[in-house]
């Protein structure tokens, strides 16, 4: 029989990478990454409210390939009680670009522990992963440069925070969690896949194609089917699909085709006015086989 500790929180990083019986979190450190697939919240919550955190300095317009950028992370200094966690990764969750710490020269009072001491650390681990880490010790601010890498091509990046605001009390009852995703997008990236648009304007005339589309499916008129098939076309937009989307996108009511009744009467139009038949279907699958 095998009695797991208590892990105190992880109020040291170290305790990350401890055993599982002994108290730690055998490698994971539970920042929401896809490399971790974990947030602060599989284990702490209950607190009164979210921990809200400050995040500036990131390129929201975009980032220039091999130029650098300070991550400035705050949180209240009310709070006595914080464990914060970072990472920039692309879409395999492997750490992407360079990260540094500010010299200790540069280094304010909030970035400080309660014993004057460097509250981050940076944190190499075995599956390039690199983490930033500040314990509980005090502090209220993370600031690293982050360094873009020299080619665009790596696509979207995305920063992962992780924090913990506890109570003191040592266990994973009664904290506040915060878990953020930002995406930062290299400059002059194209979207890719195609994918209904989230626009309001777009969205309503997605709504008006999918109810003509019903409409057509009860009174088997092929003129309305012809309207609603360009109203929701008109009403999509590209966006990039990821590989691990496409099994739930690639399914039977993705196929390009219609109903094949709701169909004939275009269809013969086609093949009157052409002077041909045939050559009018198409593969199915939808976006999923981008």
């Amino acid at each position: 029989m095998v009695f797991v500790l208590a892990a105190l929180a992880y109020s040291n990083p170290k305790l990350f990478d401890a055993p599982a019986h002994e108290g730690g979190g055998a490698g994971r450190y539970y920042t929401g990454s896809r490399g971790d697939g974990y947030g602060c919240d599989a284990c702490h919550g209950g607190g009164a409210k979210d921990f809200a955190l400050e995040v500036e300095g990131l390129p929201l317009g975009g980032w220039a390939a091999g130029a650098t950028y300070t991550l400035d992370i705050a949180w209240s200094p009310t709070i006595e009680h914080a464990s914060v966690l970072a990472e920039f990764t692309d879409g395999d969750g492997r750490a992407v670009g360079s990260l540094s710490l500010p010299p200790e020269d540069l280094l304010t009072p909030p970035e400080l522990c309660g014993s004057g001491n460097r509250a981050a650390k940076q944190v190499e681990l075995e599956d390039e992963r690199v983490l930033l880490t500040i314990g509980d010790c005090g502090a209220h601010r993370l600031r690293a440069q982050w360094q873009a890498p020299d080619e665009a091509s790596v696509g979207p990046i995305n920063l992962h925070i992780a924090a913990v605001a506890g109570d003191g009390s040592g266990d994973a009852s009664g904290d506040s969690v915060a878990l953020e995703n930002r995406e930062l997008r290299p400059l002059g990236y194209a979207e890719q896949g195609c994918q209904i648009a989230d626009t309001p304007e777009r969205g309503r005339w997605g709504l008006l194609a999918l109810g003509l589309l019903g409409l057509a499916g009860l009174r088997r008129r092929s003129t309305l089917a012809a309207v609603a098939v360009v109203a929701a076309l008109s009403a999509s937009a590209c966006v990039n699909v990821q590989p691990y989307e496409r099994g739930r996108l690639a399914q039977p009511d993705m196929e390009l085709e219609l109903d094949a009744d709701l169909m004939a009467g275009p269809h013969h139009a086609v093949e009157y006015r052409e002077g041909s038949a045939g050559a009018l279907g198409g593969a199915g699958g939808g976006c999923g086989c981008n």
